[in-house]
């Protein structure tokens, strides 16, 4: 080779290796320089890489009650396959401030990275949140976790969780003996049957449902079956209802009550009520107030809004139900987002849906 071929070869590599060491942070001997794949958020070889931040953090789960280890499902996308690094907060005043969260590292699904996988239609990870050591041994409910992704071009797109219950401390009261757990009711008021239309009855919701994470969906006279509400309620508003129903001798009620007299084609009250280890009672009224026990409705009552002053109340007009909705057999949505004509045997399921998104579905 000649000399000045020699020399302006050498001229190239020396150009090409400062251009690769502003984007790597070296040149190794002065010739060509590599990265091993996946080294560089965003990098998914040596010479590729997104030219920008285009990862995006989706979130899966939690959306109820948790506490102690929080397994944190999420998705990435970007279009480009890219590696990313994640930089995983919480708030512990629903967005009003955020803190780096701890990691749980010695669960078994916890993902380390410090890189992790993407694709075009998300690749799902776990993290798992040490929620005591950041929150330490307390009940809040209005916590909120927040995930964001980034490449060697920045930060991409966050996601940030609705308010979530992470109960740390547990039950209170030992005399209040329901299940204190996500998913679990524990108390539930309704009045159904009667004389009324076939579209009254498939679009009718229950009253009220309570769990024991706090969680209350629950529907009001003046709106009707129109709009659903979810809100919270506290462990000391829980208490109070399961004391009241103690004061009545709910539990040594019978299963159904029915005056002799009583008309025909009215609707049933019907009071449910759950403690911690499976017991569990339901009592119904015929005609409500004509057939109840003393106490009854009291209790029926007192499960009703306004008594119960729910917190962080959310209201939910309902939409009518598509006919893509149908035919698909499912459609995204919280417990309190049921569209109106809704088939009555459809269900509404935590997680059961796709990317383990909530959904109202066939059963």
């Amino acid at each position: 080779m000649r000399m000045a071929d020699r020399t302006h070869r050498s001229g190239v590599v020396a150009a090409a290796c400062m251009l690769v060491a502003l984007a790597l942070g070296g040149c190794a001997g002065g010739g060509s320089a590599t990265a091993p794949v996946g080294s560089t958020p965003g990098g998914g070889t040596s010479t590729g890489g997104s030219a920008t931040a285009n990862v995006e953090a989706r979130w899966i789960a939690p959306t109820g009650a948790v506490g102690d280890d929080v397994v944190i499902e999420y998705a990435l996308l970007d279009p480009d396959s890219d590696t990313a690094g994640l930089t995983v907060e919480y708030s512990p005043d629903g967005g009003a401030s955020w803190f780096p969260a701890t990691p749980a590292a010695q669960h078994p699904q916890h993902e380390a990275g410090p890189y992790f996988s993407t694709s075009p239609l998300g690749a799902r990870h776990a993290f798992v949140w040490d929620s005591r050591a950041d929150l330490g041994a307390v009940n809040a409910i209005h916590v909120r976790l927040r995930l964001t992704p980034t490449e060697a071009a920045g930060a991409g797109k966050a996601a940030t969780s609705d308010e979530i219950a992470v109960i740390n401390l547990g039950r209170q009261d030992p005399d209040c003996d329901y299940a204190a757990a996500f998913g679990e009711l524990v108390l539930s008021v309704d009045r159904s049957g009667g004389f009324v239309p076939a579209s009254v009855a498939r679009n009718h919701v229950v009253h009220t449902r309570i769990y024991g994470d706090g969680k209350v969906v629950y529907r009001t006279s003046a709106d009707g079956d129109r709009v659903i509400y979810a809100g919270w309620l506290s462990e000391r508003q829980i208490c109070a209802l399961f004391k009241l129903l103690a004061e009545k001798d709910f539990w040594n009620m019978k299963d159904s009550y029915r005056a002799q007299m009583a008309p025909t084609d009215l609707p049933s009250a019907r009071v449910t009520a759950a403690l911690r280890g499976g017991r569990r009672k339901s009592v119904s009224s015929y005609g409500g107030a004509i057939s109840a026990p003393p106490g009854y409705m009291e209790i029926y009552d007192a499960l009703h809004a306004p008594p119960l002053e729910p917190a962080q109340p959310q209201r939910y007009v309902r939409v009518p139900i598509s006919s893509s909705d149908l035919q698909r057999g499912y459609y995204f949505g919280a417990e309190h987002e049921k569209k109106w004509d809704t088939p009555s045997n459809w269900i509404w399921v935590a997680g059961g849906g796709p990317s383990g998104a909530d959904v109202w579905r066939q059963p």
